[in-house]
């Protein structure tokens, strides 16, 4: 069982770009249809679910492995972060982003489709 320490958080997109330019991957835990209208350029989506701790850890299977996690508000993104401790992975970063896309579009940020 993991047993991270609490994650960081951060609240605004251009906080979020900070970190992919530092080597972070954007995981969004939206469903595939939300995740279609709209999302975060480089970002992955695994949707929060049952299977998500296991999905985490076949998508990012070291510990090691740089992470944001998002969704539409970031209630979902600290449901995610908090289903990983059943994962069998101790991610080392993990980040909250707690605006998630209504942050990311309220500040005019690109957006793919």
């Amino acid at each position: 069982m993991a047993s991270a320490a609490a994650p960081q958080s951060v609240a605004t997109g251009k906080e979020v770009q900070e970190l992919q330019a530092a080597g972070y991957t954007y995981v969004d835990v939206r469903n595939p249809e939300e995740f279609a209208t709209g999302r975060v350029p480089d970002s992955v989506n695994i949707p929060l679910g049952p299977s998500l701790p296991a999905d985490f850890n076949a998508k990012f299977p070291k510990a090691t492995e740089k992470l944001i996690v998002a969704c539409q508000a970031g209630r979902r993104a600290m449901t995610a972060v908090a289903a990983l401790s059943s994962g069998s992975i101790d991610y080392q970063s993990i980040v909250i982003f707690s605006g998630s896309m209504n942050a990311w579009m309220a500040e005019g940020l690109p957006v793919e489709k």
